[in-house]
């Protein structure tokens, strides 16, 4: 049965060591032992998380935070591209509508960056949306009050991108400096 390491390698059940990162089956179940955490907060994340505003604690949940914040900018960018061809039954390149298209390409890059853990994309992605909605709610006098409450998404995947790269850093301080490959 395969055994998966503490830096998230998946190796065989014949091999004792990991194939990333040299450690033993020993050490890499000594040391997610030592770093679990209890059932009894995974519970209690469970009951506070929302999407607005999840709790972030480990290189998992800053994954889903930065995740969500991906997949809403990808279907921002998706939704304005299919509205915008809806909008004349084919794909037409004006003034008024060909912002909408390079805001919504620009906005497909950031999201595949943001899903891969880009903190930049995740900044400048929450700044663009951040002007853009408080542009439109500003123009329509604050009827679209529920757009506002989504910037805490994009929030949400600045938090998750940044906490994830500072998790990721911490867990390579602690992998020791072994050699990959056959002894």
């Amino acid at each position: 049965m395969s055994w998966e390491c503490a830096c998230g390698i998946e190796n065989g059940d014949r091999s004792e060591t990991c194939g990333g990162c040299g450690w033993t089956r020993e050490q890499a179940s000594k040391y997610k032992a030592d770093n679990a955490i209890p059932e009894t907060q995974h519970a209690k994340q469970k009951e506070t998380d929302f999407i607005y505003w999840p709790t972030i604690t480990d290189e998992a949940s800053a994954k889903r935070a930065a995740r969500l914040g991906a997949g809403f900018c990808i279907f921002s960018a998706i939704m304005t591209l299919i509205l915008g061809v809806f909008r004349y039954g084919y794909v037409k390149i004006d003034d008024d509508v060909a912002g909408a298209y390079i805001f919504a390409f620009i906005f497909l890059i950031l999201g595949i960056g943001i899903y891969r853990m880009w903190r930049s994309a995740a900044v400048i992605a929450t700044a663009m949306y951040c002007i853009d909605k408080i542009y439109e709610f500003i123009q329509t006098d604050g009827k679209h009050f529920l757009r506002l409450l989504l910037i805490l998404i994009f929030i949400n995947a600045v938090r998750g991108t940044f906490l994830y790269n500072r998790y990721m850093n911490e867990s390579k301080q602690v992998t020791p400096n072994a050699p990959i490959g056959p002894k």
